[in-house]
Formats: structure tokens, C-alpha cells, sequence
């Protein structure tokens, strides 16, 4: 390396330095996770057979939302109120939270298992459907609930192995080689079955975030007498769990809406057109998670210099990584549509507006950390239940007027909607400026 080059390296910033790698790392976490489950589906494809691999997925698909549904929004509101007590060295607020959070995530996942998995077992068997696929994947319910939990206790602390290896990277690891053992080997195992390797991998890393999260929560609040404040936990839990619903079901929900004017090849090319835009979504997840704890324990201590500093660092890097990445759609778009078959590359368009979508996104910087940290999570409610008002007709207008290229156009807009009004709520209630335009006019 040159002298210029050690020169600049020394005077890099220490926070940017931070920021890259946390960020890295969470990114290249999340990518892992979605590779391996990519290469699962392909094996499951070919043991099962399209019907039974539905039949997996149906089944794996409640687990996760009963599972999202029973956390109740504690692990997004984790953050922001274990970040406090860390800001204040309040070790009994921490001590109260993990406790009341833990023990209501555990107690609604338990009765979801047992009210999910009777009225499944009673239904499927009523219908003369295989009732054991439904039932496994509700009792694997309070296992995906309490990873969820422990997953928002780690990174409140900014334990980010902690958080993101077991849940993201281990399990459908684990998942993919028992498939693909049980596969080689020439086993024939059923739906039920595979299931039931899911839940396993699902306990196996469970069992990891246990041993690596709750040895450092016991050192870290042992000793103290908790203290309560169960209304303004449950409030803002609700809320952030409704916020996150909507920002990640988006997608789908505008294909539920299109599916009535769209035929399934032009649904196949608007989702895989998806998927490869969401690479963008992947770095922007990955900024704001290492932003969460970051913002909460800034605003608790009153620090408005050091949140502003970090909000510029953080919008600089998620804006040029996703100008970076919408110039690769542009080149190379064609050709990794192209990939999943020749009609795909009709999608180039769609790419392109997906992709945009997630520029504005990031040209705003992390707002939903920075609202819902400060308190402010109703204002994303205001500003997700107009988008929500929007999104419905938009979208049949326009898929019924241009097809999926209408979708397209109907997604950017509510995305660039939404991502206005939240910057502009972030300006005022928050005191900070997050937009891309803003952090370069700060000093």
C-alpha cells in the first residue's frame, strides 16, 4: 500500500469504519441466509414435487407469521428501551423488560401452538388432509418466538453475532443438510417430515442464541430489582409490530391485489424481479438494524451532535452502496433475469422501478429507527396506514391498465410517498436530518 493510501486509512473516521463493518456484516448474514434457502427450495423441489413442496411451504408460512405475530412487536421495541437503560445505566429497566417481554412472548406463543395446532389438527382432518404438516408447524411456534425475542434483546446490545448467525445463518444451514442428507440418501420422507427438520433446526439454534444471549443478559442485569412500565412497553411493542408488518409485506400484498388482473407468468416475473431488487433492501435492513441501538442510546443520553454525525454516516454509506447497485441492474439486468428463463427479461422494467424504489428508500436515510426509537412510532403508523388506504386501488388501476409494469409503478409510488413524509417527520419531531440532500448540507 502507498503512503497516500496509509494516510487516508488513518484518517478515516472511526464511526464509518464501525458503521461499514456492522453493516457488512449483518449484509452478508442476511445474503447467507437467502442463498442457502434458495439452494433448500431447489432440493425440496426435486425430492418432493411442486404439490408436497407447497404443501411445506403453506405450513412453514404460518409458522412464521403466528411466530412474528406472538412476539407482539417486543424484539423491534428492544431497542429502544434496552437501549435507554443502557444510555442511563438504568439495569432495573433492562432487568424489567427482558422479563415482562420474555415471559408475554413465550405465554402467547405457547397458546398460539395450542389453539393453532387443535383447530389445524380438527380441520385438516375434517377435510381428509394430512392434519401433521399444519400441527408441527404451530408447535414449532413458541420455538421461532423465543429466537425472535432473544434475536431483539442481542442486538440492543449490539451483539450482532448474537443476533444474526444462529437465526439467519445456522438454521437454514442445519435445515439445508439435513434435506439434503435425507435426500442423498434416498429417504422417502413426508411434508410432516420435513417439517419436523425445520422445527429441529429451528430448537438447534434456539439452543445457540440461549447459550450465547442469556449467559451475557444474566451478567448484565443479575443483582438488580426490576423495574416496570408495562403500558408505554405493550403501546409502543403494538405499534412497531403493525409498522413492521406493512414495510415487509408490501411486496406481497400488492400481488395479492394484482393477482386478479395479472396471469401467473407475469406474477412469476414482477417476484423474481423482486427478489433480485431486494438485494438493495438486504443493505438497507442491514444499516438500520446496526442503527437501532446506535439512535436509542444517543437519544436517551441527549446526544444530538453524535446522532446526527452517525445518521449522515449512515445515509451516505446505504445511498452509494444503492446507487451502486441500481447501475448493476441497469448493465446486468437483462442478463440475470435472463437466468430464470428467456420471458423473464421482460422484467428489465420492473427491475428498474423496484430498484429505484429502493434509492428513494435509502435516500432518506434510517428513518424507522429514528422515529421509533424517539418515541415517534405512531407517526409511521399515520404515514403506513395512508400508504396502505393507497396501495390497494393504485395497484388495480394500473396492473389492470399496464400489467406488471403497472404494479411496478404503483409500488414506487407508495415507497416514494411514504419515504418523503417519514424524512419529513424525522426533520421535525426528531430534530435531525436523515434525507441524503440534508446530511450533505451538515458540517
Amino acid at each position: 500500500m502507498t503512503a497516500i493510501g496509509k494516510g487516508l486509512l488513518a484518517r478515516l473516521d472511526k464511526g464509518i469504519v464501525q458503521l461499514v463493518r456492522g453493516s457488512g456484516f449483518i449484509f452478508a448474514c442476511r445474503v447467507s441466509g437467502a442463498v442457502l434457502a434458495l439452494l433448500t427450495q431447489w432440493v425440496l423441489a426435486r425430492w418432493l414435487g411442486a404439490e408436497d413442496m407447497g404443501s411445506y411451504l403453506l405450513a412453514y408460512s404460518w409458522c412464521i407469521l403466528v411466530a412474528r405475530l406472538a412476539g407482539l412487536g417486543f424484539n423491534s421495541a428492544s431497542p429502544r428501551f434496552i437501549g435507554e437503560g443502557v444510555a442511563l445505566e438504568d439495569r432495573g429497566a433492562i432487568r424489567g423488560f427482558v422479563g415482562f417481554s420474555g415471559k408475554a412472548v413465550m405465554g402467547l406463543g405457547a397458546a398460539a401452538a395450542v389453539i393453532g395446532g387443535g383447530a389445524a389438527y380438527l380441520l385438516k382432518t375434517a377435510s381428509g388432509a394430512d392434519p401433521w404438516p399444519m400441527v408441527i408447524a404451530f408447535a414449532a411456534v413458541p420455538i421461532m418466538a423465543a429466537c425472535g425475542i432473544l434475536q431483539g434483546f442481542a442486538l440492543s446490545f449490539s451483539w450482532f453475532r448474537a443476533t444474526f448467525i444462529p437465526n439467519q445463518v445456522l438454521r437454514p444451514a442445519l435445515f439445508l443438510a439435513a434435506v439434503a442428507l435425507f435426500w442423498w440418501l434416498g429417504r422417502d420422507v413426508s411434508v410432516a417430515g420435513v417439517m419436523l427438520l425445520q422445527a429441529g433446526a429451528m430448537a438447534a439454534a434456539l439452543a445457540v442464541l440461549l447459550a450465547a444471549v442469556g449467559g451475557s443478559l444474566r451478567r448484565e442485569v443479575c443483582g438488580v430489582t426490576p423495574t416496570y412500565q408495562v403500558g408505554l412497553w405493550t403501546r409502543t411493542a403494538v405499534a412497531l409490530l403493525v409498522v413492521s408488518l406493512f414495510r415487509d409485506y408490501l411486496p406481497e400484498l400488492s400481488i395479492i391485489v394484482a393477482g386478479f388482473y395479472l396471469s401467473t407468468e407475469e406474477i412469476a416475473v414482477f417476484t423474481i424481479a423482486y427478489r433480485i431488487a431486494s438485494l438493495i433492501a438486504f443493505v438497507l435492513f442491514a444499516v438500520d438494524a446496526f442503527a437501532y441501538p446506535r439512535s436509542s442510546q444517543a437519544l436517551a443520553a441527549g446526544d444530538q451532535e453524535g446522532l446526527q454525525a452517525f445518521v449522515k454516516q449512515a445515509t451516505l454509506l446505504s445511498f452509494s452502496v444503492s446507487v451502486a447497485a441500481l447501475a448493476g441492474f441497469w448493465i446486468f439486468g437483462r442478463w440475470a433475469l435472463g437466468l430464470f428463463g428467456p420471458e423473464f427479461v421482460a422484467g428489465y422494467p420492473l427491475l428498474l422501478m423496484l430498484g429505484s424504489a429502493q434509492l428513494v428508500t435509502a435516500s432518506v436515510g434510517p428513518v424507522i429507527p429514528l422515529l421509533s426509537m424517539s418515541g415517534n412510532e405512531r407517526a409511521c403508523l399515520k404515514v403506513y396506514g395512508a400508504a396502505l388506504v393507497v396501495v390497494a386501488p393504485l395497484v388495480s388501476i394500473l396492473a389492470n391498465t399496464w400489467g406488471a409494469n403497472g404494479v411496478g409503478i404503483a409500488v414506487m409510488g407508495v415507497v416514494i410517498f411514504s419515504s418523503i413524509a417519514l424524512n419529513r417527520m424525522v426533520r421535525s419531531l426528531v430534530g435531525v436530518r436523515s434525507s441524503i440532500v440534508g446530511v450533505l448540507l451538515v458540517r
